[in-house]
């Protein structure tokens, strides 16, 4: 019973310290690691702990998240997809062409759903946010499904 104990123990270890932390990368090319509760966006920039960072010096900032395996299903059913184009910064750019459920917007901030590892029951999903001005462009597109010919009209 103690090692059933213990590996749920270090089970709900290992995902509170997966929720909990959110990984920035800086225009200046560091890097901070915080936890989720200490990082607050607003409309000048976002705080880490005590550490105020203007958004025009933030890249990005990354959260890991779990998902339920059903969450799939539900994207491929999905009609509204979203193209998404951000600048890598004098590297090119970089497209994500996502299910509409999987992008969010808000006055400061673009945020999007990547997928990640699988574990049995859940998959591991990464929330990626960029600022606005890492925005070049998105769209959304509507799926057309094509539907096959029916056998009595062929």
């Amino acid at each position: 019973m103690r090692k059933a104990s213990s590996r749920q123990g270090r089970a709900a270890r290992e995902a509170e310290q997966l929720a909990a932390s959110v990984h920035a990368r800086l225009s200046d090319g560091r890097e901070i690691k915080v936890r989720a509760g200490e990082l607050d966006a607003s409309e000048r920039g976002v705080t880490f702990r005590a550490l105020f960072v203007p958004w025009h010096r933030v890249l990005e900032y990354r959260t890991s998240v779990r998902r339920p395996l059903e969450a799939l299903a539900d994207d491929a059913r999905s009609r509204i997809l979203v193209r998404l184009v951000i600048d890598d910064r004098g590297d090119g750019e970089q497209t994500f062409t996502l299910p509409a459920s999987r992008f969010e917007s808000d006055a400061w901030s673009v945020t999007i759903l990547l997928d990640g590892d699988a574990d049995p029951g859940t998959v591991t999903a990464e929330r990626v946010t960029y600022p606005w001005h890492r925005v070049v462009e998105y769209e959304r597109i509507a799926r057309i499904e094509e539907t096959p010919p029916r056998p009595d009209q062929t």
